[in-house]
């Protein structure tokens, strides 16, 4: 089955207002892989919440989509990794490919930490042509050759995408984005996709956050997610 993962960040912040905690340790007893955050959470800095978060056994995903120059990439690189962060977002565009390479040289052990973002779920293949005139794949392929080149072996993507994963990056792990057991009003995923339809794509990890948090039982609303993935998975 699918690794879990919660997005602790954006609506997910109010949403869980000042029980965030005993939420994180409810959902971590259900069972949830990882935590993606983008801002200190509970009240702590980050050194303090990555180590509530490890102590729940929750790997801890640092969701920057980190597009700076070089020297501020390297700089925010080392100091996730001194405050116990497991893995952090990194664009993979080609505005963002030289700051992320050059902060690679200087350590290439850092690529094992970096999950690619190569393109926004956000825009459908249909958005793009119109746009650009080239297709979700066209931009993606040469981003994902790009990375691997960098030694880069996990990507985020959305259920639409992962064929293209699959094909020119075999073997990597892959970050499922925008698991919907419903549709959300108003929701910018695009590209969304059934629990069912989760486990057929056989990705390595499910990350979701509004359709948990914006339900008044988060807890609640994660143990269904969490249980309709299960049953797609055992029929």
């Amino acid at each position: 089955m699918t690794n879990l993962i919660l997005a602790f960040d954006g609506d997910a912040t109010s949403a869980f207002g000042k029980d965030e905690l005993q939420t994180a340790v409810e959902i971590a007893r259900i069972g949830c892989w990882g935590a993606k955050i983008q801002k200190p959470i509970f009240g702590h800095t980050y050194p303090g919440t990555t180590e509530v978060l490890h102590s729940l056994g929750y790997k801890v995903i640092l969701d920057w989509k980190l597009t700076e120059i070089s020297n501020s990439v390297d700089r925010l690189l080392c100091w996730a990794q001194s405050v116990g962060i497991d893995f952090n977002t990194c664009r993979t565009d080609e505005e963002s490919q030289f700051g992320l390479e050059d902060a690679l040289k200087k350590n290439r052990s850092r690529a094992e930490r970096i999950i690619g973002v190569a393109l926004f779920s956000s825009l459908t293949n249909k958005m793009l042509v119109e746009r650009t005139g080239k297709t979700r794949e066209d931009i993606i392929v040469p981003r994902i050759k790009w990375s691997h080149a960098q030694g880069i072996r996990r990507f985020v993507t959305p259920g639409e995408d992962v064929g293209i994963y699959k094909e020119y990056a075999p073997g990597s792990e892959l970050f499922l984005v925008g698991m919907r057991a419903e549709k959300i009003k108003g929701d910018d995923q695009k590209l969304a996709v059934t629990p069912e339809i989760v486990e057929k794509l056989g990705v390595f990890a499910t990350i979701f956050g509004r359709p948990v948090t914006t339900e008044d039982d988060p807890v609640a609303a994660f143990r269904r997610c969490s249980d309709l993935i299960k049953a797609a998975a055992n029929p």
